[in-house]
């Protein structure tokens, strides 16, 4: 709700919880996307499983965020659509 009245380009959810959920109405018309993560707060394990889990998956949402940086902007909506959700298959 704190972001109700923001229009924002781009919208991605990483929770596969979340990708279940419907979600809010945002201002604009944004691009949407899910890139899914597993949660690593729920991973089973030793604490030091749970810690190189939790390393392993920061380290997936550092390569999407780079490769989401690096897009060609200039690019139709609906292409830049696609290269973002392609970007959840990485």
């Amino acid at each position: 709700d704190e972001y109700a009245d923001t229009e924002m380009d781009v919208v991605i959810t990483v929770c596969d919880a979340a990708a279940g959920e419907s979600c809010p109405v945002w201002p604009g018309d944004p691009i949407r996307a899910h890139w899914s993560l597993p949660d690593p707060g729920q991973f089973p394990g030793t604490s030091d499983e749970r810690i190189q889990f939790a390393v392993t998956i920061a380290g997936r949402i550092r390569n999407k965020i780079q490769a989401f940086i690096d897009l060609d902007w200039s690019i139709s909506k609906p292409d830049l659509q696609n290269r973002i959700a392609r970007i959840g298959e990485i």
